[in-house]
C-alpha cells in the first residue's frame, strides 16, 4: 500500500489541477473515442454525459433504468455525480 502512495505522489505533478469553476476547458483528445456525448449547460449548472455505443444500445433495450446519484465534496466546482443503470 505505501508503494501506491507513493506511486501517486509522484504522479501528482503530471495531473491537471481540478476546476475551479464549471467553465473549464474540456481536453476531449484525452477522452476515449466516441465517449463524450453532450456537454450541456442548464440554469448555471454543467452535466457532462459520457457513453460507449455499447452502454447506449443496452439503455435503449431495458425495460426500465435506476438512478444513483452521490454528491461529491471533492472539489468545488464538481459537486454531484450520476450514474444511470438499465434493469
Amino acid at each position: 500500500m505505501l508503494q501506491v502512495c507513493i506511486a501517486n505522489r509522484c504522479r501528482e505533478v503530471l495531473r491537471p489541477s481540478p476546476p475551479r469553476d464549471l467553465e473549464f476547458e474540456l481536453e476531449e483528445d484525452k477522452l476515449p473515442a466516441n465517449i463524450l456525448r453532450a456537454d450541456v449547460k442548464v440554469g448555471g449548472r454543467r452535466h457532462l454525459l459520457f457513453a460507449t455505443d455499447r452502454q447506449l444500445e443496452l439503455l435503449v433495450n431495458a425495460r426500465r433504468a435506476v438512478v444513483h446519484r452521490r454528491d461529491l465534496l471533492c472539489y468545488e466546482a464538481t459537486s454531484q455525480y450520476s450514474r444511470l443503470h438499465p434493469t
